[in-house]
């Protein structure tokens, strides 16, 4: 019953994604170090994963990303501006 959901929708001038999961989702106490470089709950991880999405996302793109727990799994939320001219979502 693995399930990832991919939303795409658009907010004043944002573009807003969304990737849904039902894995459980991230525990509470590690939820703020999550972004950090270096840090990892995988044994033979790096850490530098979602250090880098996130450094990607606000310093190149100026968005935004966030992560939170919804209905058993964990979302993340990404914000980019959009490019003027650019079509609806």
């Amino acid at each position: 019953g693995a399930r990832i959901t991919i939303t795409l929708d658009k907010e004043d001038d944002d573009g807003i994604i969304t990737v849904e999961d039902n894995g459980g989702g991230i525990a509470p106490e590690i939820m703020d170090q999550i972004f950090k470089m270096e840090f990892t709950t995988k044994e033979d991880g790096n850490g530098i994963g979602l250090y880098l999405v996130k450094r990607v996302v606000t310093q190149r793109f100026n968005g935004e990303i966030s992560i939170d727990n919804l209905d058993g799994g964990a979302c993340f939320t990404l914000r980019l501006p959009l490019l003027q001219g650019t079509s609806d979502v």
